[in-house]
């Protein structure tokens, strides 16, 4: 069940707002069907995407969460599968 957070410092609430941003798709919302990751990096092999989508995050969260400045960096590879790092630095 969803629950609202409340009580969040400003900080807090720009690095859930990035958060959030980070786990959209594009074509989630109906009325910024623009807004999001582009869902055909699913599929891809990460030595394929790995500046498009790190390129695309950047922006995106740049775009919309101005409060904070975020570094995407390809962390480690697991098993064939990459894991994506995000650090959030507040303005």
């Amino acid at each position: 069940m969803f629950q609202w957070s409340v009580g969040l410092s400003e900080s807090e609430r720009a690095v859930k707002n990035v958060a959030n941003l980070i786990n959209l798709r594009k074509g989630d919302l109906p009325f910024d069907r623009d807004l999001g990751i582009n869902p055909d990096y699913v599929d891809k092999p990460i030595s394929e995407l790995s500046s498009d989508i790190i390129t695309e995050l950047e922006d995106m969260i740049g775009e919309r969460e101005p409060r904070v400045r975020v570094s995407v960096e390809l962390a480690d590879v697991l098993n064939a599968e990459s894991i994506l790092e995000v650090t959030v630095t507040n303005v």
